[in-house]
């Protein structure tokens, strides 16, 4: 019991096909545009104004 066929090696070619290098690269570069863009936006953030609201700040509607 318990005792299967055991797996041989691979011992064919090695190398990537065209398919695996074309989805490493885009999947690699989609990271490094969607890294890069987030890296652009929060150094391109606008300043915080100098008054920071506070609770009593918040007008809720309610009279």
């Amino acid at each position: 019991m318990g005792q299967g066929r055991q797996q041989q090696p691979f011992k064919g070619d090695k190398s990537m096909t065209a398919g695996g290098w074309f989805t490493m690269s885009v999947s690699v570069g989609f990271v490094l545009v969607l890294f890069s863009w987030c890296i652009w936006r929060v150094l391109t953030e606008k300043k915080p104004e100098d008054h920071i609201h506070g609770i009593e700040d918040i007008d809720k509607g309610e009279d």
